[in-house]
């Protein structure tokens, strides 16, 4: 195991509130691990969400194909089936969203 050296950093205590919000934000609970993480890299991204997103745009691709397939054979396709796709695009898109409010938010951007 490498040698370790520590380093003390002291803040208000609004700062430390500025930091723990911005953990709660990135989902790290640990505050060595984000001040380390943030000293070296300069940002964090939770990727949490972006899971969710991509497992929603694979289930949305899905039913816009079996759609495509329907249309191409020439059978109805029913506005519930329409219904369901703009629902879950529309989801998707306020997952997007969520996460680059969220990033310009850990960016200082307003």
């Amino acid at each position: 195991m490498e040698n370790r050296v520590g380093i003390i950093i002291r803040v208000t205590p609004e700062d430390k509130q500025a930091i723990e919000e911005r953990m709660k934000t990135a989902g790290i609970t640990n505050m060595n691990a984000y001040i380390q993480t943030m000293a070296l890299y300069g940002s964090i991204y939770n990727l949490r969400e972006i899971g969710e997103v991509t497992r929603l745009l694979r289930y949305a691709g899905n039913n816009i194909n079996q759609l495509a397939v329907k249309a191409h054979t020439g059978k109805w396709i029913s506005m519930g089936e329409i219904a369901e796709i703009k629902k879950s695009v529309l989801h998707i898109e306020q997952m997007v969203m969520s996460i680059s409010d969220q990033l310009r938010r850990m960016n200082g951007e307003t």
